[in-house]
Order: structure tokens, then sequence, then C-alpha cells
């Protein structure tokens, strides 16, 4: 992503329209947001941990798209996108685990929880049907 996607994506995400309202949020200038959502200057990496959390993106991901908009230089472009693909990807897979941990995750109301007072009853259960076990607690 670059800037004007970031910022696009923000105010989505805040359910905000304006610059000034973007602006608030972020702690900066009218001006500096406004700069920052047509594309005249890219995003302070000062800035990127905040946009991070406020799209649940990795830092590293806004952090490695914006020096790849800020590179001169083709080549490195290329390594910063391949930077910000592997994390966007990482971030993509920790997702699905987490959600295949959530869905095999045993639910508090599927388990039971025994007292020590729940192992005396048993006990004594035991003994009044003449089985006799011998628990420890």
């Amino acid at each position: 992503m670059n800037t004007i996607e970031y910022m696009t994506a923000l105010k989505a995400v805040l359910r905000i329209e304006s610059d000034y309202a973007l602006a608030k949020h972020l702690g900066i200038r009218q001006t500096t947001a406004s700069s920052w959502r047509t594309g005249k200057t890219s995003i302070s990496d000062d800035y990127a941990p905040l946009i991070a959390k406020t799209l649940n993106v990795p830092v590293e991901k806004v952090l490695a798209d914006i020096h790849a908009e800020r590179e001169k230089n083709p080549a490195l472009q290329v390594y910063w996108r391949s930077i910000s693909e592997h994390f966007a990807r990482a971030a993509c897979v920790l997702c699905m685990l987490s959600a295949f941990y959530i869905t095999l995750a045993p639910r508090t109301s599927d388990a039971a929880t025994f007292t020590s007072a729940d192992f005396l009853s048993i006990s004594q259960a035991n003994i009044n049907s003449r089985t006799i076990w011998v628990t420890s607690i």
C-alpha cells in the first residue's frame, strides 16, 4: 500500500471523512494529513505504529510500504515491497492459525469443573455402593 491507500483505509476504518478528523486521530496538523492523503508527502516513520494498530496490520508492513514508496532506487523498491508482502503473508497465516485454534479450543461451558468437595462426594458415593476407591486430593 502507499500513503494515499493508507490514508483512505484509515478514514474508512475510523468512519471519518475529513482530513481534520484524521489529523486529530493521528495527532498531526491538518495540512500534514492533507499532504499525506493527496500523496504530496509520504507518511513519517513515527506514525507507522499508530497506523498499524488502527488498521490491525503489522507495523513492519507499514514501515516497509513507507520505505518502498520513498525509495528512489527501483531495485531497493522491489526489496522493500517483498518485505511488505512477507509481513502481510505472515499476518494472514497468524490470523488463520488463530481462527483454527479458536475453533478447536474447548469452551468453558464444555469443561467439567471439579472442586475438592466434588471429589469427596464421589468418594463417599463409591463407599456407599461398596466399591472403595482411593482418591487423593
